[in-house]
């Protein structure tokens, strides 16, 4: 984990990526979640209706949604901003009583 907290903040200037207020929605490209797959759902549940893009970095167990481990977080953020990477659409639910 050492290594991960001291790469990050080198990724985040060479390509100038900004951490801002939650509340700054607009601002947003991308949204990385570090944890496990509850963690993503979470996140789904606050955001998902804005529309913005979910990174996850896998802390959990199975990494069924969040599937980057944490030590590839440098080569997995290297290939996103670098355009990279592909998207997967996921559906919403809601249930009630």
């Amino acid at each position: 984990m050492y290594l991960l907290m001291t790469n990050f903040p080198k990724l985040l200037n060479k390509f100038s990526i900004k951490v801002i207020k939650d509340s700054d929605y607009e601002l947003i490209d991308l949204m990385i979640v570090i944890g496990g797959d509850g963690s993503i759902l979470s996140f789904c549940r606050k955001y998902g209706s804005l529309g913005i893009p979910l990174l996850g970095i896998n802390l959990g167990r199975l990494g069924f949604l969040a599937d980057i481990p944490p030590d590839n977080i440098s080569h997995a953020l290297l290939r996103v901003v670098g355009g990279n990477y592909k998207t997967e659409e996921r559906a919403f639910l809601e249930a009630s009583k």
